[in-house]
């Protein structure tokens, strides 16, 4: 999807302690990525399968009912932030082949507030005799800017890594092995379920941060101020994907999604 409208490279030279990888646009953003980003944004945010049987079973009224409840956010803050994780879940699909096992966004209990936890979490899986096995998990932090963010904005998502970097047994571990059985794939949540399972770190942990920012308003005093701070998480890298007119790409993506739905 990212192909034709992202182009990534890694920041070289490059004068900071961590790597940058950066995005940037090959081409304005045409209806056809709008299309295709929108449909990403609807489907994870409501399980289309399920708001089909539900315009089915209770009529379009009742299932668009539930997307304005539940699933498209109604304050811009939750929106500019939930497209922010949703292109960066992409990304690290399409540039480091890892898996979001759930759509995190489809839990949200209501549209008004964003998801807690951390923002983006993925996993790189092998196979050992035919099995498939964890080879490594990613916790990413993302900060989504269509205006003047904080100095400290990269210093903010970095400060939220180091949180999960913390904990033995991070929150969002749980919160997925849950999501896994309730949505019956019992293989991937005994997968997961095995990280818990464990008194040891032997799963390596890597760690992403993702800066989504309108090009207008970039800075790379934004990595100066987190390279004051000497980053030393194990595994760490930058994306830095700089977008024209954010903003306008964001609400006409949401329209789309919008019309995704029955």
């Amino acid at each position: 999807m990212l192909d034709s409208w992202l182009e990534f490279s890694t920041k070289s030279p490059n004068p900071f302690s961590f790597p940058v990888i950066e995005g940037r646009e090959r081409a304005p953003h045409d209806d056809h990525l709008v299309q295709n980003l929108g449909r990403s944004l609807f489907a994870c945010m409501a399980d289309p399968a399920f708001v089909e049987w539900l315009a089915a079973e209770g009529g379009v009224e009742v299932a668009r009912g539930f997307v304005a409840a539940h699933a498209v956010p109604t304050t811009v803050t939750t929106a500019v932030g939930d497209f922010g994780e949703v292109l960066s879940g992409i990304i690290l699909e399409d540039i480091e082949g890892l898996i979001l096992p759930i759509k995190k966004l489809r839990y949200r209990e209501t549209a008004a507030g964003p998801m807690r936890l951390t923002d983006t979490f993925a996993l790189r899986l092998t196979e050992a005799e035919g099995a498939p096995i964890i080879e490594a998990v990613c916790f990413c932090s993302v900060k989504t800017a269509t205006t003047p963010p904080s100095d400290d904005v990269a210093v903010q998502g970095y400060a939220q890594l180091e949180q999960d970097h913390k904990r033995d047994k991070p929150e969002i571990l749980s919160f997925v092995m849950w999501s896994l059985y309730r949505e019956n794939d019992l293989a991937m949540a005994a997968l997961v379920g095995d990280l818990l399972a464990r008194r040891d770190r032997s799963t390596p942990r890597v760690y992403r941060l993702s800066l989504v920012v309108d090009a207008g308003v970039w800075q790379e005093a934004f990595l100066e101020r987190l390279d004051e701070r000497a980053p030393d998480l194990p595994e760490f890298a930058t994306y830095v994907v700089k977008v024209n007119c954010l903003r306008e790409l964001i609400d006409r993506c949401y329209e789309a999604a919008r019309r995704a739905a029955p």
